[in-house]
């Protein structure tokens, strides 16, 4: 059965800078069985939130990603002049 990578960025609830990564081995079937493995992942620990995951197939090519409503925007704009 193929193996996936998920990768997990988790921000702390109690105020601490800076985020955390998780990474799992997911082996499932197919893609679509992996994505819906994907998306039952949640937070190792209460005083963490995720930011965002991304799923990577046998390849190494992302084949999945979400991003929470929570994570902060940046706008990269170009330099003027």
């Amino acid at each position: 059965m193929p193996i996936y990578r998920l990768k997990c960025i988790l921000r702390f609830l109690d105020g601490r800078a800076g985020c955390a990564i998780d990474g799992r081995e997911i082996q499932a079937k197919s893609p679509d069985d992996a994505i819906a493995l994907a998306k039952l992942y949640a937070a190792p620990n209460p005083t963490m939130e995720l930011l965002s995951e991304s799923l990577s197939g046998p390849s190494g090519a992302i084949i999945w990603s979400l991003r929470s409503d929570i994570a902060p925007r940046m706008d990269f704009k170009p330099k003027e002049g």
